[in-house]
């Protein structure tokens, strides 16, 4: 969805941008596993259609428990030099 919004930003209006976020944000969720399907309207009064499949609940992706301690090692020793943004 990201992606799509993405190619609206570089291909598209403003607009259609906002009519597809409106849109997606209006419509219902669907279950675990099935389609969400969103239509708008767009800047050439034509209906634009966006369909993806929702994740299973069940088959997200988990943190391997045998990550290697050198790993760990390496995300403790760098976490004080990132740099996190905050809206002001």
């Amino acid at each position: 969805m990201l992606n799509h919004a993405a190619e609206l930003v570089a291909y598209n209006s403003q607009d259609e941008l906002i009519r597809f976020l409106q849109s997606s944000y209006n419509s219902k969720m669907p279950e675990s596993g099935r389609m969400f399907h969103v239509t708008w309207t767009t800047d050439k009064n034509v209906d634009a259609d966006f369909a993806v499949s929702t994740p299973h609940h069940m088959n997200l992706p988990s943190i391997p428990e045998n990550v290697s301690s050198k790993l760990k090692h390496l995300f403790v020793k760098r976490a004080p030099n990132m740099i996190f943004c905050r809206e002001i």
